[in-house]
């Protein structure tokens, strides 16, 4: 087991009426508040003018920010942070999936600006830029996906570089999150799907890894992808299940909120290689994964064939009697299984790429620095080995 220092301060409202307590639970830091907007159909639900209404309740002013797209943008974030500056807004809430709530993470950033420097949270994602303080956020989850409403981290597209770039800070995890089951209905069923999808890898990357003695962590991985595994199958008999969406939006939760990650060296080269896909082809963050994420474990299985036969034995219920070799790979088999039952893809071609020209692009973004360097716990790989990976894909 490696070293622990883990911090998890977000609090978490689960009710069928929970987004009545925002007023409530905003005005002990502001009384003014920028609403961030992950979705134009937010304005016309009822759950949103109940939002409002709590907010009048405890006198608190809001100016609204919308126009998040899937892969956030730099530039909607600079908006943010110039107009909370000029309106003395403490508080930012996010309503929607973990685009709203990254693009809201990356605006609170503005205390850490240095005076009379560029507004410009990018330099905080290059480096240039180092994080000091931050304005409060609370969300309000309206997909259960990301994890971001209570993670330490925000991802963000320059469409001007193609780079998709994130970055970690205790400061970034929302005061409290608030999540009533019901609200998911108004998401379409793809976004939901793509979701899911998201909140498995989240477990699965931190599940494997080098370190020893994480017996405890693996169970707490395990029990949160069965959990998972199963509530699809609830969805399918019952689309709009309270329980089983109440259950997948903790199981998004504690899949990237660390508690499954503790003590553990965590493996994100899938995130890694499938990050450029987004950046520069602007393809849906979930989509990318489910492309790359079998093609990488079928490319690696040797390295951790050990931890593979855990993960088919425990969690898809794979017969342990078999040869190693062959619970790997039919582990690998439910896994693609598993993406393509959420309509998920699973090859490149379904992505609309039909041709290799900008692996090499993508592979340097995800190396840095080309063959110089590798990514990987489990087995490093080279550029070369991500470009493998790529073609693999198709």
């Amino acid at each position: 087991m490696e070293k622990i220092n883990f911090c998890s301060r977000t609090r978490l409202i689960l009710n069928n009426q929970s987004e009545r307590q925002c007023g409530e639970l905003i005005r002990p830091f502001s009384d003014n508040v920028l609403i961030v907007l992950g979705g134009n159909f937010i304005k016309g639900t009822t759950w949103y003018a109940n939002i409002l209404s709590s907010l009048s309740k405890y006198n608190i002013t809001y100016y609204e920010l919308s126009g998040v797209r899937s892969n956030p943008t730099i530039d909607l974030i600079n908006e943010g942070i110039r107009l909370c500056k000029e309106k003395n807004i403490k508080f930012i809430l996010s309503i929607g999936g973990g685009s709203a709530i990254d693009t809201a993470k990356s605006i609170s950033l503005l205390p850490s600006i240095p005076k009379n420097e560029d507004l410009d949270a990018w330099k905080f994602f290059t480096g240039e830029y180092e994080v000091k303080a931050t304005l409060a956020v609370g969300c309000v989850m309206t997909i259960m996906s990301t994890g971001s409403e209570a993670s330490n981290g925000a991802v963000v597209t320059n469409p001007e570089t193609q780079q998709k770039l994130d970055i970690m800070n205790d400061a970034l995890r929302p005061m409290f999150c608030v999540m009533n089951p019901n609200i998911t209905n108004s998401v379409p069923r793809h976004q939901i799907e793509c979701g899911i999808a998201d909140m498995f890898s989240h477990v699965l990357e931190r599940y494997f890894t080098t370190s020893a003695d994480t017996i405890l962590t693996d169970k707490f991985g395990e029990a949160v992808m069965k959990t998972i595994l199963s509530e699809v199958v609830n969805l399918e008999n019952d689309f709009m299940s309270y329980s089983a969406r109440a259950n997948l939006m903790l199981s998004s939760i504690f899949a990237h909120n660390d508690l499954v990650g503790m003590g553990r060296l965590q493996e994100w080269t899938t995130h890694t290689i499938a990050a450029p896909l987004s950046g520069v082809y602007n393809i849906v963050h979930a989509e990318t994964i489910s492309v790359i994420l079998p093609n990488w474990a079928r490319y690696v299985y040797k390295s951790s064939i050990d931890k593979f036969v855990k993960l088919g034995v425990n969690v898809f219920n794979i017969d342990n009697h078999l040869d190693k070799e062959l619970i790997t790979k039919e582990t690998i088999r439910e896994l693609t299984l598993f993406f393509k039952r959420l309509n998920m893809p699973t090859t490149m071609q379904e992505i609309n790429i039909e041709t290799s020209d900008k692996f090499e692009l993508m592979a340097d973004q995800a190396v840095i620095n080309g063959n110089n360097e590798k990514i990987g716990t489990i087995q490093h790989l080279t550029k070369k080995d991500v470009i493998n990976i790529y073609h693999n894909s198709f």
